[in-house]
């Protein structure tokens, strides 16, 4: 009797095991979808697919024939039993094939209808499908995305690309013979790229000016630069977005320096090109960038221009001073145009590591005017990240004062070689503004080795990616004090100067 009651309960166990396992498939997911901040309409389709499964398994375990297990006299014979066994379990291999067809059927639900309402089913579709700015523009997939997500624009900063000698050399020796008028930049960004090319825009500082080649003018370092055009074919391979061209250096050829090397710039139509226009209507233009539905304005200022002063110069074009009315006019036109407004400062005092009063104060200025964000570099070393107060509401704007020399190679001066990469997120809030988040400083350090051949290499580098090993081969070091650790010292360098509340990409 109890091995009969043993095989009843056997069968009955079998037949009735239901076809989705204990914990459903789509209650794992409906909880999933409720935890994502996903659009209403998506979450609406997906509780509806839950209770609809619900009901599709209440409706067949409702409607599936229920064995009769009663332990009746032909039931008692074991053969009975046996092929009894044999019959539920061949049903219940039926039920999980059936019910893996079920599972594919609602995976196939769920895709057409999210497609659907992503083609605007529940809704106008000029909404999702057609540009507001231009009723003829068809939306791409992430231009629809962006508009169903709060929009989200991921950006970097680093400093002064400066070609002193020694770049100069390296760049010689890649492009092939030496003095052959061939020089070749890329290799210094080879392990930068992939970083800068990851965020949605990238900016940088082109110190130095682009003049080319002429009887009385070559290729020179310090102190009047002359930069090769091919640097920027390097910048642009990098990943760069954004370039200033406004700095102390700007007038090192005087006006046919800028001229010809704004037309080298012009060029790239993937490059936006800020701190230096062609003309007085050019300079009203600002510069904006569009990137997942918001837009970034650029305005750019330098303090002085080297052995000039702003009387000496033709015009407030060419390389932009920083003077308190122009910038006001320039960022009532930057906020007309943008959801984000970012100032770059190019000023300071040289080999200082905290801003000094000119920086402060031009800082300060651009906040309490309602700037967003303030980037700066001239001082060749990394100066800290703060966030100042507005005067007129209290809330706080982040300011990198200085990013350091990101290319120079200058290494007299151990802190010349550590440079940063300031990176951040513009995000649109739920109330309709846009702020600045997720502020993130990694150092970055220049690098340089010769191998037993006598073959050099040079390359921005990551400290995070530098070994024991190759930090205590770094030439950069040359300077550096005999007892500082070669591998802690960017660290602590960077450590030192940056705010304890400022993220470290270490």
């Amino acid at each position: 009797m109890v091995q009969e009651e043993q095989v009843a309960r056997y069968l009955r166990e079998a037949y009735m095991r239901p076809i989705m396992p204990k914990v459903p498939w789509y209650t794992r997911v409906i909880e999933w979808v409720k935890s994502l901040n996903i659009p209403d309409k998506i979450a609406i389709v997906a509780e509806n697919l839950y209770y609809a499964a619900m009901k599709l398994k209440a409706f067949i375990r409702r409607h599936m024939p229920q064995p009769d297990v009663q332990t009746s006299a032909s039931r008692r014979d074991p053969d009975v039993l046996e092929r009894y066994a044999a019959v539920l379990e061949d049903r219940d291999q039926k039920q999980k094939l059936f019910g893996v067809a079920l599972i594919l059927c609602a995976i196939v639900f769920v895709l057409l209808a999210v497609m659907f309402i992503l083609s605007g089913g529940f809704g106008p579709k000029a909404e999702y499908q057609v540009s507001e700015a231009d009723p003829s523009v068809r939306l791409t997939s992430a231009d629809i995305s962006d508009r169903m997500t709060p929009a989200h624009v991921t950006f970097c900063a680093v400093g002064d690309n400066l070609a002193n000698e020694t770049v100069l050399e390296f760049a010689d020796s890649w492009a092939g013979e030496m003095g052959d008028g061939w020089y070749d930049f890329v290799p210094f960004y080879r392990e930068i790229k992939p970083v800068v090319s990851g965020y949605d825009i990238a900016f940088i500082n082109q110190e130095t000016v682009l003049a080319g080649v002429t009887d009385s003018i070559g290729y020179m370092g310090y102190p009047s630069y002359n930069t090769p055009d091919s640097i920027a074919d390097a910048v642009v391979d990098a990943g760069f977005d954004v370039v200033n061209f406004n700095s102390n250096h700007s007038y090192d050829l005087w006006t046919s320096g800028i001229e010809r090397s704004q037309a080298v710039w012009s060029q790239y139509p993937e490059i936006t090109l800020i701190g230096s226009y062609t003309g007085p209507e050019d300079r009203a233009n600002v510069r904006v960038i569009e990137s997942h539905g918001i837009k970034v304005a650029f305005l750019s200022y330098s303090q002085f221009q080297n052995a000039r002063s702003q009387s000496d110069l033709p015009n407030d074009w060419y390389a932009v001073p920083f003077d308190e009315d122009g910038l006001i006019r320039d960022y009532e036109i930057a906020r007309s145009k943008a959801d984000i407004v970012v100032v770059y400062l190019h000023g300071g005092t040289e080999y200082e590591h905290w801003p000094d009063e000119w920086e402060q104060y031009a800082a300060q200025f651009c906040a309490d005017l309602g700037v967003d964000l303030v980037i700066g570099s001239h001082v060749h070393v990394i100066q800290p990240v703060v966030w100042l107060t507005r005067s007129y509401n209290g809330n706080l704007m982040p300011c990198a004062f200085g990013l350091g020399d990101f290319l120079s190679g200058y290494y007299d001066y151990p802190d010349l070689v550590l440079s940063g990469l300031f990176s951040c997120d513009f995000t649109e809030q739920k109330d309709g503004s846009y702020a600045v988040e997720n502020v993130v400083w990694t150092p970055l350090l220049e690098y340089r080795t010769t191998s037993y051949d006598g073959s050099v290499d040079g390359r921005v580098r990551l400290v995070k990616n530098i070994t024991v090993a190759e930090a205590s081969q770094n030439e950069m070091y040359r300077y550096l004090d005999p007892n500082a650790d070669p591998f802690l010292w960017p660290y602590l360098a960077t450590q030192e100067v940056m705010s304890p509340w400022v993220t470290l990409g270490i």
